[in-house]
């Protein structure tokens, strides 16, 4: 198990992403899978920024990462505001607008995306499994 606790400041992100695709390249992804992976959690990173801290650039997020056989997990923890994950609808392609992207993301680009409300804040967990264990099944 891999930890990182980063302020919830955009500049950090970067620092975070690189964390995540180390753990996913460690535990078999490819450079494709393990950007994916990092892409999605910046996502969450993100939402943690704007929503559970309102911009605010000095809120906690702790991120924990466990990879193994070509499958990693990665969970986001703020302690900011909840989040009714049963009430988000996805973006309409056909009449785009600003933000409501980062979810929808993240489903896009990793296999499971679980929202946990906490006591405080949101916990989100990304599950990524490279092509190489998928094919092993």
């Amino acid at each position: 198990m891999s930890r990182l606790s980063i302020a919830s400041d955009p500049a950090l992100f970067r620092r975070a992403r690189q964390w995540a695709a180390c753990v996913a390249r460690e535990a078999g992804l490819d450079e494709k899978e393990a950007r994916d992976l990092g892409i999605a959690l910046s996502e969450a990173c993100s939402n943690a920024h704007r929503h559970a801290y309102r911009g605010r650039t000095d809120g906690r997020v702790d991120l924990e990462a466990a990879g193994e056989d070509g499958a990693v997990t990665v969970a986001i923890r703020d302690y900011g505001g909840s989040f009714d994950a049963n009430a988000y609808r996805p973006p309409d392609p056909c009449a785009p607008g600003e933000g409501g992207y980062g979810l929808y993301l993240m489903r896009c680009l990793v296999d499971e995306v679980e929202v946990r409300n906490m006591e405080p804040g949101v916990q989100v967990i990304l599950r990524k499994r490279g092509r190489r264990s998928a094919a092993a099944r």
